[in-house]
Protein backbone atom coordinates (compact mmCIF):
# COMPACT_ATOMS: atom_id res chain seq x y z
CA UNK A 1 0.00 0.00 0.00
CA UNK A 2 0.82 3.33 -1.22
CA UNK A 3 0.26 6.94 0.67
CA UNK A 4 -0.34 10.01 -0.83
CA UNK A 5 -1.16 13.84 1.74
CA UNK A 6 -2.12 10.74 4.68
CA UNK A 7 -4.34 8.82 2.56
CA UNK A 8 -3.68 4.47 1.87
CA UNK A 9 -3.76 3.83 -1.68
CA UNK A 10 -4.71 0.77 -3.17
CA UNK A 11 -2.04 -1.70 -5.26
CA UNK A 12 -1.66 -0.80 -8.98
CA UNK A 13 -0.52 2.76 -8.37
CA UNK A 14 2.63 4.86 -9.18
CA UNK A 15 3.10 8.31 -7.40
CA UNK A 16 5.90 11.04 -8.28
CA UNK A 17 7.80 13.72 -6.42
CA UNK A 18 9.43 15.73 -8.46
CA UNK A 19 13.05 16.27 -7.01
CA UNK A 20 16.26 18.37 -7.69
CA UNK A 21 19.49 17.37 -6.36
CA UNK A 22 18.15 14.38 -4.37
CA UNK A 23 15.52 16.13 -2.20
CA UNK A 24 11.97 16.58 -2.78
CA UNK A 25 10.73 19.94 -4.68
CA UNK A 26 7.52 19.44 -1.70
CA UNK A 27 5.92 17.24 0.51
CA UNK A 28 3.62 15.22 -1.86
CA UNK A 29 3.04 13.79 -5.21
CA UNK A 30 3.22 15.88 -8.20
CA UNK A 31 0.89 12.92 -10.18
CA UNK A 32 -0.76 9.70 -9.50
CA UNK A 33 -1.22 6.98 -11.72
CA UNK A 34 -3.76 4.54 -11.38
CA UNK A 35 -3.45 1.12 -13.76
CA UNK A 36 -6.89 -1.38 -13.65
CA UNK A 37 -7.28 0.71 -9.91
CA UNK A 38 -10.53 -1.36 -8.04
CA UNK A 39 -11.19 2.32 -6.13
CA UNK A 40 -8.49 4.88 -4.82
CA UNK A 41 -11.02 5.32 -0.89
CA UNK A 42 -12.12 8.84 -2.34
CA UNK A 43 -15.22 9.90 -4.35
CA UNK A 44 -13.19 12.53 -6.94
CA UNK A 45 -9.33 12.73 -7.39
CA UNK A 46 -9.71 16.15 -6.03
CA UNK A 47 -9.85 14.53 -2.72
CA UNK A 48 -6.62 13.17 -2.95
CA UNK A 49 -5.70 16.64 -2.70
CA UNK A 50 -3.94 16.65 -5.84
CA UNK A 51 -4.13 19.78 -8.68
CA UNK A 52 -6.52 19.78 -11.66
CA UNK A 53 -4.77 17.32 -14.07
CA UNK A 54 -2.11 15.39 -12.12
CA UNK A 55 -4.41 12.24 -11.78
CA UNK A 56 -4.04 9.82 -14.37
CA UNK A 57 -6.21 6.47 -14.48
CA UNK A 58 -6.21 3.44 -17.43
CA UNK A 59 -8.29 0.16 -17.45
CA UNK A 60 -7.58 -2.52 -19.39
CA UNK A 61 -9.61 -5.68 -21.06
CA UNK A 62 -10.41 -9.01 -20.21
CA UNK A 63 -10.12 -9.77 -16.38
CA UNK A 64 -9.18 -6.32 -15.53
CA UNK A 65 -12.76 -5.32 -16.15
CA UNK A 66 -13.82 -7.31 -13.18
CA UNK A 67 -11.50 -5.82 -10.82
CA UNK A 68 -13.21 -2.39 -11.54
CA UNK A 69 -16.27 -3.47 -11.21
CA UNK A 70 -15.35 -5.28 -8.53
CA UNK A 71 -13.82 -2.45 -6.74
CA UNK A 72 -17.48 -0.63 -7.48
CA UNK A 73 -19.67 -2.95 -5.75
CA UNK A 74 -17.02 -3.52 -2.92
CA UNK A 75 -16.97 -0.20 -1.89
CA UNK A 76 -13.31 0.44 -2.48
CA UNK A 77 -14.04 4.04 -4.01
CA UNK A 78 -16.01 6.76 -2.56
CA UNK A 79 -19.81 6.47 -4.01
CA UNK A 80 -18.98 3.77 -5.57
CA UNK A 81 -16.15 5.79 -8.46
CA UNK A 82 -13.44 4.50 -9.54
CA UNK A 83 -10.50 5.81 -11.34
CA UNK A 84 -11.50 5.27 -14.95
CA UNK A 85 -15.56 6.58 -14.35
CA UNK A 86 -16.26 10.09 -15.71
CA UNK A 87 -17.33 11.12 -12.78
CA UNK A 88 -13.82 10.70 -10.50
CA UNK A 89 -11.96 12.92 -12.64
CA UNK A 90 -8.73 11.87 -13.55
CA UNK A 91 -6.88 11.87 -17.34
CA UNK A 92 -7.98 8.75 -18.83
CA UNK A 93 -5.11 6.73 -20.19
CA UNK A 94 -5.25 5.00 -23.81
CA UNK A 95 -4.70 1.29 -22.72
CA UNK A 96 -3.40 -2.42 -24.45
CA UNK A 97 -3.65 -3.89 -21.75
CA UNK A 98 -5.72 -7.28 -22.73
CA UNK A 99 -5.83 -8.07 -18.65
CA UNK A 100 -5.12 -6.72 -15.11
CA UNK A 101 -1.35 -8.04 -15.22
CA UNK A 102 -0.70 -6.24 -18.87
CA UNK A 103 -0.35 -2.90 -18.07
CA UNK A 104 3.52 -3.28 -17.72
CA UNK A 105 3.66 -5.37 -21.39
CA UNK A 106 6.70 -5.37 -23.92
CA UNK A 107 7.29 -7.14 -26.85
CA UNK A 108 10.90 -7.64 -28.48
CA UNK A 109 12.17 -5.05 -26.32
CA UNK A 110 8.72 -2.22 -27.38
CA UNK A 111 6.80 -0.88 -24.53
CA UNK A 112 3.28 -1.65 -25.02
CA UNK A 113 0.95 1.93 -25.05
CA UNK A 114 0.25 1.49 -21.57
CA UNK A 115 3.48 0.74 -20.93
CA UNK A 116 4.85 4.09 -22.61
CA UNK A 117 1.77 6.63 -21.47
CA UNK A 118 2.55 5.49 -17.77
CA UNK A 119 6.20 6.65 -18.64
CA UNK A 120 5.52 9.58 -20.69
CA UNK A 121 3.69 10.56 -17.02
CA UNK A 122 6.35 9.71 -14.63
CA UNK A 123 8.82 11.91 -16.98
CA UNK A 124 6.00 14.89 -16.92
CA UNK A 125 5.93 14.06 -20.49
CA UNK A 126 1.90 14.74 -20.25
CA UNK A 127 1.54 16.32 -23.87
CA UNK A 128 2.47 12.63 -25.02
CA UNK A 129 0.42 10.43 -23.17
CA UNK A 130 -2.28 8.95 -25.42
CA UNK A 131 -5.74 10.22 -23.69
CA UNK A 132 -8.93 8.38 -23.85
CA UNK A 133 -10.50 11.21 -22.20
CA UNK A 134 -9.12 14.52 -20.13
CA UNK A 135 -9.94 15.34 -16.05
CA UNK A 136 -12.68 17.21 -15.67
CA UNK A 137 -13.64 18.51 -11.96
Amino acid sequence: MWFAGGLPLPYGLFHLVPQANGAALHDGPAAIGAGGGPGMQAKHAADLGFEFGHMWAMGGGGDDRWVRVGGRYADLGGDGNVPTDPEFGANIMESDAEGHGDFWDEEDGVASLSLRNQANVIVGRYGDVALKREASW
